[in-house]
C-alpha cells in the first residue's frame, strides 16, 4: 500500500511526498532498489533532488541484502 501511494504522490509530481512514502515502503518490509530505479510511474520524480538523495542511500542497503539473501 505505501508503494502505491508513492506511485501517485510521484505521478503527481510531489517528489517529497512520493520519496518520504517511498522510505515508509522500505523500512515497512520492501527496500526493492530494482523496481523503485526502473518503474516508471517514480519518472516524474526521478531527477528531483528528493528522489536522487532516496534511491542514492536505497542502492547500497539493497546491495547488502541482495548479496546475503541472492539475487
Amino acid at each position: 500500500m505505501t508503494y502505491n501511494v508513492a506511485c501517485v504522490y510521484a505521478l503527481r509530481g510531489n517528489a517529497a511526498k512520493g520519496a518520504e512514502w517511498l522510505e515508509k515502503t522500505v523500512s515497512t518490509g520492501m527496500p526493492s532498489y530494482t523496481l523503485f530505479s526502473r518503474d516508471s510511474h517514480l519518472d516524474p520524480i526521478r531527477r528531483d533532488p528528493a528522489f536522487v538523495a532516496f534511491i542514492n542511500e536505497l542502492r547500497p542497503r539493497w546491495e547488502v541484502l541482495r548479496d546475503e539473501f541472492g539475487r
